[in-house]
């Protein structure tokens, strides 16, 4: 108990340790020469390669501490349409939260599955996944403290409530079967749009087995012995008595026609930003916009007067201001590092390994080269564009197909989010949690090593297979 409270206190707050990661990205580019070359298309191969003789270091590309200031607003820039996501979310769910549904839905929930717990562990998560093939993360981050709660009622503890929705909401990220990455990835190369659709499924409900089953286990040892829970106990002794204060109250704990016409407005909004996401090519701004005709629905659908729901609505904007800062730094580090050159420069050399490697490990080591990647960029849409058309071509000399490479680019892409305090999503969720991040890496690190262990064999085995025929 005292050990938990003790990293309670003294682990440093998630904006603390993201300006410690900005000092050091800007003191890398004062070390390392930033690279710049150009490609050129080989028209014996049909595809395009470096040109030695464009290749130039230079060290011009220092990051100044005066500079520091205007780039963490310039960082604010970057990430904007992702926070106003995030706001209006936010403020949309503390409507429905200041009405009490969910106390309601915990507690009708927690009856339903007394003695099933396991079960709705894994129907929830399952639905999270599902909805993620089409839905981008940043939109589930609002269910996290309701599924903590719920997952602390029954017996669990908070990680387990985070991991249900973080998990279930990346996993389709990490093969891609709809996303947006994969899209562009395939565009760059020259590949049909969502191509390769077929095996990138399959490996999807791989990864989830895995990510139910790893999660499930857990779930089940904090069940049988509380402290064993990585959390330790203060943060759920002290959820858990909230909770049981709140389903004292039986004007909250009962279901009213109100909650139900409420979800089923929810679960609209949702099929609109499918359909849209799927079929109109919904921006993100799109999505926001579709969050704040919710909001203003499902208020006096609740019972609220037109004021008291745009109350309680800056009362959740006001809530994620932690949450908007964390996000705004990561934005902030990302332009650091690409104006820095140390992106550019990471992947002139690492396109040397390739050359000494068989044919079946050259997906592996893009795996591994893109997850390092990942660790100075982690923005998958501006990783890929400048990525792919230089790892493209080069695993194509070495016998890998494009689509192998663009499925490579999405495991990479995504394995190493999850251990990286300054990815967007993952610090998000992590705040949102207030989950800190050692006691996370703590949790995933295992689980991990299992993704690049799985993901390393099957893309072996797609190489053999000639996952195409592009």
């Amino acid at each position: 108990m005292k050990e938990a409270l003790y990293i309670k206190k003294r682990f440093p707050h998630a904006a603390a340790i993201l300006l410690v990661i900005l000092v050091i990205a800007m003191m890398t580019t004062w070390v390392l020469p930033s690279v710049s070359f150009e490609t050129v298309h080989d028209e014996s191969t049909g595809i395009n390669m470096i040109d030695e003789s464009t290749v130039k270091f230079s060290t011009t590309n220092k990051i100044m501490p005066w500079e520091l200031p205007r780039i963490v607003v310039s960082g604010v820039e970057n990430v904007l349409s992702t926070i106003v996501l995030i706001c209006v979310f936010m403020g949309a769910f503390a409507i429905m939260t200041a009405s009490g549904m969910f106390d309601a839905f915990i507690s009708h929930l927690c009856r339903r599955f007394s003695g099933r717990e396991i079960r709705l562990v894994v129907l929830i998560m399952t639905g999270f996944s599902i909805l993620g093939l089409v839905v981008m993360p940043h939109c589930f981050i609002a269910f996290v403290p309701t599924v903590i709660m719920l997952a602390i009622s029954m017996g669990f503890d908070a990680l387990v409530g985070l991991a249900m929705v973080l998990f279930g909401a990346t996993t389709a990220s990490m093969t891609g079967p709809l996303s947006a990455v994969t899209a562009m990835c395939q565009d760059a190369v020259g590949l049909p749009i969502f191509s390769g659709a077929g095996v990138r499924f399959i490996l999807f409900g791989i990864f989830h087995v895995i990510n139910v089953t790893y999660l499930v286990r857990y779930a089940k040892k904090v069940k049988r012995d509380p402290s064993k829970s990585i959390m330790g106990d203060y943060s759920n002794e002290q959820a858990l008595l909230m909770q049981k204060e709140k389903m004292n109250s039986e004007e909250k704990s009962a279901l009213s026609k109100r909650f139900f016409v409420a979800s089923a407005l929810l679960v609209a909004a949702f099929a609109v930003i499918i359909y849209g996401s799927t079929a109109l090519a919904f921006s993100t701004n799109d999505i926001s916009g579709t969050f704040v005709v919710f909001a203003l629905l499902v208020g006096p659908v609740l019972g609220f007067s037109i004021s008291d729901t745009i109350r309680h609505f800056i009362d959740g904007v006001r809530g994620s201001a932690s949450t908007l800062v964390v996000i705004s730094l990561a934005g902030a580090i990302t332009s650091i590092l690409k104006r820095g050159g140390v992106f550019s420069t990471l992947v002139y050399y690492s396109s040397k390994v390739f050359s000494v490697l068989p044919g079946f490990l050259v997906p592996v080591a893009l795996l591994i080269i893109v997850g390092i990647m990942n660790c100075i960029l982690p923005s998958g849409p501006a990783k890929g564009v400048m990525l792919m058309p230089l790892i493209g071509p080069i695993g194509q000399l070495s016998g890998v197909t494009m689509q192998t490479t663009v499925l490579t680019y999405n495991l990479g892409d995504s394995f190493s989010n999850y251990l990286l305090p300054y990815d967007a999503t993952n610090a998000s969720y992590l705040e949102a949690a207030r989950v800190p991040f050692n006691i996370w890496v703590k949790f995933v690190l295992r689980l991990f090593v299992i993704w690049n262990i799985v993901g390393s064999v099957l893309l072996i085995i797609i190489y053999f297979l000639g996952y195409g025929p592009f």
